[in-house]
């Protein structure tokens, strides 16, 4: 073999496993738990992580009222959310970051709770515009599904929840704020193992010039908001 097609070949093999090593980097969901809140808990307040695969989703919690961030992608998650006591019907409200099915793959088994998705997202649900490619489709559960037009925040029992809409991952990707300190975020963001927040992966979002913008206004949105808590949907959570 020529010595320029063996260096060549040792480059490629070099540049994979150094990408599928950072992607591995960089994938780290929470197992699934209830999140300790350290000094930053509010009276009452519980929020809970549910693993499935490689993604995160989200419920909190209060004495009166259930909601959920994103539903996760099958049984291992609902079975997770039976085995805290709640069923179905417990949860109140249902927000979604984004239609990916590995974060709306469970939407049907909610058929009662409301469920509510960025106004830009709607596009992708109806199939007006493929996901990837020409032909790639997000699949969808539901059909009843409310849309949020704007930044104001909405009452779900005692929970406040503010979104905050940051598309470039998807046409619509929403995150919310809730209870004024912790900022669920859905694939805006990835947190590096040493803490460095950095857009998600280029080639999975469907603008990345605007998933930069929006990843700059998260960034000037948690300041201004003195935002405690993070939660990422693959790359765990992280205190601010």
């Amino acid at each position: 073999m020529h010595p320029l097609l063996i260096a060549f070949l040792g480059l490629l093999f070099g540049f994979i496993i150094g990408y599928a090593i950072w992607i591995l980097l960089t994938f780290h969901p929470l197992k699934t738990q209830e999140i300790s809140l350290k000094n930053h808990s509010l009276p009452g307040l519980h929020i809970f992580a549910f693993k499935e695969r490689m993604v995160n989703s989200y419920i909190i919690q209060t004495s009166t009222t259930t909601i959920m961030i994103d539903t996760g992608i099958g049984e291992k998650t609902l079975h997770g959310v039976e085995s805290l006591g709640i069923s179905p019907a417990d949860v109140k409200h249902i927000f979604l970051t984004h239609s990916d099915y590995d974060h709306a793959g469970n939407i049907a088994s909610y058929p009662n709770s409301p469920l509510s998705v960025g106004s830009g997202e709607e596009q992708l649900i109806i199939k007006n515009v493929p996901r990837f490619g020409k032909k790639n489709f997000n699949a969808f559960g539901r059909d009843d599904y409310e849309i949020i037009n704007e930044e104001t925040p909405i009452t779900v029992g005692d929970i406040t929840i503010l979104p905050v809409f940051t598309p470039g991952h998807t046409l619509g990707h929403t995150c919310y704020l809730v209870q004024k300190q912790y900022l669920f975020t859905g694939d805006t963001m990835r947190i590096l193992p040493w803490g460095k927040r950095v857009p998600f992966l280029r080639f999975i979002n469907m603008n990345h010039k605007q998933q930069l913008e929006s990843l700059r206004k998260l960034d000037e949105f948690m300041e201004t908001n003195n935002v405690k808590f993070l939660g990422t949907a693959h790359s765990g959570i992280q205190w601010l």
